[in-house]
């Protein structure tokens, strides 16, 4: 089975892409031996409208694949266009998924302050990416994966309540939930699923989100 891992994350117009990528390559060359990035080459401030992009796959442990992505910063709108965003791809006998854990997710989460993280099943994503395409991830999304992480204004935003309301609201009824770096971390106790497994957990948590 094949998995992403996949951030994004808000870029501010008053950090130029190279500055971002000289902290986010510090901070990935930190992260455990099976998902450390290293060796990254500088990044080239894009031209207007275009992104500088790196391919990970060089750069990363055998067999773990990925993608690096900065969005120009003269463009920036609140739009998932205007993201940064970096996934992992891997498959379930990945020696890395020993150390896919809440405490690894949490320690990404503060190293690279996204506003949205999940980990799921590579179809279970795909089966709604035309759905995916249309939205604008900084106010809404559709599914919740084993691993799902959104920010304080993304959980205002989906949600209409901060997160601290949030948590108070359904910590109760959804295990699993925590407060991480002031978003909302939800993280079920087997982070690796198959489709199936995957939408009943998506299932559950939406059916306690409506109240049922």
């Amino acid at each position: 089975m094949k998995f992403e891992l996949e951030l994004r994350i808000r870029p501010n117009a008053s950090q130029s892409v190279c500055t971002a990528h000289e902290y986010l390559s510090q901070s990935l060359v930190d992260l455990p031996e099976s998902w450390a990035v290293s060796n990254l080459p500088k990044a080239i401030e894009p031209k207007p409208g275009e992104s500088e992009y790196f391919n990970l796959k060089k750069y990363t442990p055998k067999s773990l694949n990925g993608d690096l992505r900065y969005a120009s910063r003269d463009t920036l709108r609140d739009h998932k266009s205007s993201d940064d965003y970096m996934v992992f791809e891997f498959s379930s006998d990945y020696p890395g998924v020993d150390v896919l854990d809440r405490e690894f997710i949490e320690s990404l989460i503060l190293k690279l302050s996204p506003y949205y993280l999940y980990v799921g099943h590579s179809e279970f994503t795909f089966i709604d990416k035309e759905v995916r395409r249309k939205l604008n991830l900084r106010k809404d999304f559709c599914r919740f994966f084993p691993v799902t992480y959104f920010d304080d204004i993304l959980c205002l935003n989906k949600f209409g309540i901060d997160s601290n309301r949030f948590f108070d609201k359904y910590s109760g009824r959804l295990e699993g939930v925590s407060i991480v770096n002031g978003g909302i971390l939800y993280c079920s106790k087997q982070i690796i699923t198959g489709i199936d497994e995957s939408e009943a957990i998506n299932s559950k948590v939406h059916n306690i989100l409506a109240g049922e």
